[in-house]
C-alpha cells in the first residue's frame, strides 16, 4: 500500500491498523511520553503489530519485551537526547503537562518549559539530517482551568 493511501484511509479494526503500519514500512517507533496512560496503551498496540518501540519519558514504562527506554525530561535544557530518534521510522509525541498539574502546584513556568520548549526539543531532534521519518505525529492537548467558571471547570485547547 502506498504511503499516500495509508494516510487517507480510516481503519476500523486493530488488525487493519497494524497491517497498515507494516505496509508503510514502519517497524521502529519512538513514543515520547510512552509511560503515561495514552502512551502505555499505544506502546502495547505497537508491540502487537510487531514494532520495536523506543519509549522516551521521565518515568520508565512497564517492562515489556521489544521496548527500549531512555530517560528524558522535556522540562530541562539538554533533557532530550539529540540522537534519540535516529533509529525510528515514526515518532509519536504524547508527553506534556495539563491543567491538573497546575492545580497540583506545577508552576506556569515549568508548564511552559515542558509543553512548549520540550515540544520544540522533540521537533528539533526530529529535524536531524541523519534520519527521514515516514511519520511524525504530535499529539498534545493542554487543559487549563477556566478563569470565569467555578472550581473544576476546564477549557480544552488543541495544539
Amino acid at each position: 500500500m502506498a504511503q499516500k493511501q495509508v494516510d487517507r484511509v480510516l481503519f476500523s479494526t486493530e488488525a487493519e491498523r497494524l497491517d497498515a503500519l507494516s505496509a508503510a514500512g514502519i517497524c521502529n517507533v519512538a513514543v515520547v511520553g510512552g509511560s503515561g496512560r495514552l502512551g502505555a496503551y499505544l506502546v502495547r498496540h505497537l508491540l502487537r503489530g510487531r514494532c520495536k518501540v523506543h519509549v522516551l519519558d521521565s518515568q520508565p514504562p512497564d517492562a515489556l519485551p521489544g521496548v527500549r527506554f531512555t530517560a528524558c525530561d522535556l522540562g530541562c535544557h539538554g533533557g532530550f537526547p539529540a540522537d534519540a530518534l535516529r533509529s525510528s521510522d515514526a515518532v509519536v509525541h504524547l508527553a506534556g503537562l495539563h491543567g491538573a498539574h497546575l492545580a497540583d502546584g506545577v508552576s506556569r513556568r515549568q508548564f511552559w518549559r515542558v509543553n512548549v520548549q520540550g515540544t520544540e526539543r522533540v521537533l528539533e531532534a526530529g529535524r536531524r539530517p541523519t534520519r527521514r521519518y515516514r511519520q511524525f505525529h504530535l499529539c498534545l492537548r493542554i487543559r487549563q482551568p477556566a478563569r470565569t467558571a467555578g472550581a473544576g471547570a476546564e477549557r480544552k485547547h488543541r495544539t
